[in-house]
């Protein structure tokens, strides 16, 4: 049905979809939060194309345009679309349509282009609305419709009668769904409860006497309470906070190596470094997009930026070096680009819009090697002679030949895995939505145990400090006991636990609003 005439014009089914309420859900969330949900959304709907046979036109902000070659395609993917992000909290709008186009390059346009536009905006949260040709032409299928009236579309002459595709809505959606978790979050940065100010306030007045008696030459055991906009130092002999430096707004992931710690400050969309002996601020340098993931190894700061810089790359990688100011190299990869580990072989990172995960050598200072995983892969972790994969939409972590880039085996999980870590021969993943921490055996690839943590676990470490998790929404640092295989410690923060890192036995964490 989209075999071109000779005058470059072809019959296609168009279908537009955006976000409901996206403006006002961007002012909720935040500009990091609000990526968050971008990049699950985008994830979802390439998913689902690929799956329908529809082919993506163009992408802007929230909103999709793709084509099809039949509208029955087009408007079962539209429906799949809407039911796997309402499951999630995010409601979108579908409008269909069938006519003309004209060919221009990559992209298609003409009239029948504008239409499907039109159609769409008259959608309300979970709908889809076709034009009366795709009606007619599915006509004697299974899909009903529901009548909708006749409606002027701007820019369109004329009078349109539109239809809804009637269709039942799942009500069954989990306890937990990613915007208002996100949502829920977000609000914290503008309530400030009353327990929280005399919170707040007690543990100042602990730093004060401590620093009152430490200048007296005598000692105390007042431990304070780390607060927003800073990373903090964990004494894993004494199982309690030594010591907190502010970086800057929305400290995110933070790495250690090179004798220092590094911190992401999504807000100032900075990297942050601080020397991990006398715990001080040495620098604070633009990324020059907002960071996601940060990695050190090669004698260089490794730092992704999902959505690309504000000079006009997408998705890219930067590599810093710790001695020389700006950035050494840009190394561009496509908007997607997130979670980044180093191991023998170089620098791996996953790509949760294209469902990859590629391997840059730092001699190159290029990608050369480039693998297809599961769906949005969000972790990644290198040890035992491979990398691990997490993937947040098909509940599996990937396990890849790190010498040979072949995919060894896969390991299906019942919580969506979020992020990794390796010590000795066993791996922990830690999932957000299933407030959860699995241990694996490496060598057999089975899940020996799944540990019960608190709300959202955004980040997990292990090592000679043991085993660390961050907890999102439970605004505290948890310790697992790996022999009980149960949390032995929960130390609480005033604020919201983005990125944990361990250098030696000490764990540091950062903390954000």
């Amino acid at each position: 049905m989209r075999r071109r005439g000779d005058d470059g014009r072809s019959l296609t089914t168009v279908m537009f979809t955006d976000i409901v309420g996206s403006t006002e859900l961007a002012v909720e969330l935040g500009d990091v939060r609000w990526k968050q949900v971008l990049a699950t959304h985008h994830g979802v709907v390439r998913k689902t194309l690929k799956r329908y046979g529809g082919h993506e036109v163009d992408t802007a902000g929230d909103g999709f345009f793709a084509t099809f070659a039949r509208p029955a395609d087009a408007i079962r993917c539209a429906s799949d679309i809407v039911d796997q992000l309402r499951e999630i909290g995010i409601q979108i709008r579908a409008g269909i349509h069938m006519g003309e186009v004209e060919q221009m390059g990559a992209k298609v346009g003409g009239i029948a282009v504008h239409i499907g536009s039109r159609v769409a905006s008259k959608a309300g949260p979970s709908e889809i609305f076709v034009s009366s040709t795709v009606r007619d032409l599915v006509a004697g299928s299974d899909i009903r419709f529901g009548e909708r009236g006749l409606y002027d579309l701007k820019g369109v002459p004329g009078e349109w009668h539109l239809f809804s595709v009637d269709r039942e809505l799942k009500q069954d959606v989990p306890d937990r769904p990613l915007v208002e978790a996100l949502a829920a979050k977000a609000a914290r940065r503008r309530t400030v409860p009353i327990l929280a100010v005399v919170l707040g306030a007690v543990a100042l007045l602990g730093v004060i006497v401590a620093l009152l008696l430490a200048t007296r030459g005598g000692s105390s055991n007042v431990v304070a309470v780390p607060g927003q906009d800073t990373v903090s130092r964990i004494d894993t002999q004494t199982n309690r906070f030594a010591g907190t430096i502010a970086v800057g707004r929305d400290p995110g992931d933070a790495s250690a190596g090179g004798g220092s710690i590094w911190v992401l400050n999504g807000s100032d969309q900075t990297l942050a470094r601080v020397d991990a002996s006398s715990e001080k601020l040495l620098s604070s340098r633009s990324v020059g997009g907002s960071p996601t993931g940060v990695a050190y190894g090669a004698g260089s700061v490794w730092v992704t930026t999902e959505f690309g810089l504000t000079s006009g790359q997408k998705g890219s990688v930067l590599r810093f070096d710790p001695n020389t100011p700006g950035v050494g190299r840009v190394i561009e990869v496509g908007n997607g680009v997130s979670a980044i580990a180093f191991g023998d072989s170089g620098v791996w990172i996953t790509n949760s819009v294209h469902n990859t995960v590629s391997r840059i050598d730092p001699d190159a200072n290029a990608v050369t090697v480039t693998i297809p995983v599961g769906e949005s892969p969000r972790g990644v972790a290198v040890g035992g002679g491979a990398v691990w994969v997490a993937n947040t939409l098909d509940n599996s972590v990937w396990k890849i030949d790190e010498k040979t880039s072949r995919v060894v085996s896969r390991i299906t999980l019942l919580a969506s895995p979020t992020s990794l870590a390796i010590d000795g021969n066993t791996l922990w993943v830690a999932s957000q939505t299933g407030n959860s921490v699995s241990r694996i055996d490496i060598a057999s690839g089975t899940t020996v145990a799944t540990i019960a943590v608190g709300a959202q676990p955004a980040g997990i470490v292990a090592g000679p400090g043991g085993v660390w998790v961050a907890e999102d929404a439970g605004r505290a640092v948890e310790r697992i006991d790996p022999a009980k295989e149960k949390v032995a410690v929960r130390l609480v923060v005033q604020g919201s636990p983005a990125g944990i890192a361990m250098s030696g036995r000490d764990v540091w964490v950062t903390v954000t609003k």
